[in-house]
């Protein structure tokens, strides 16, 4: 299992870590601190999902890494949108879609 994210990690590894998801298998934007401050400076822009589009290419990335076929997606359709390509239909709204690959 795969959380993919537009959100901030520092918020999904709560979650993650109840739903026993490895921190290696979150994709989300990482926030950056000042080291001598301590202040906020901005977010990783390198994470995939900081950009229009990244979704699709974590996902294809994830697909391809580890052969996988089929993809589970839930969300709450608001950022889930638009579709990867390779989805036949889009994103569910507080539910699960099951979609073929």
């Amino acid at each position: 299992m795969f959380l993919v994210s537009g959100g901030f990690r520092e918020l999904i590894e709560p979650v993650a870590k109840e739903l026993n998801i490895s921190s290696e298998d979150i994709f989300a934007n990482q926030l950056r601190f000042d080291k001598t401050s301590g202040e906020y400076a901005g977010f990783d822009e390198s994470q995939p999902t900081s950009e229009s589009g990244g979704k699709p290419r974590v996902i294809a990335m994830v697909k391809e890494k580890y052969s996988i076929d089929e993809v589970v997606m839930i969300g709450d359709g608001n950022s889930a949108r638009p579709p990867p390509p390779s989805l036949s239909t889009t994103p569910s709204h507080n539910k699960v879609t099951h979609h073929q690959i």
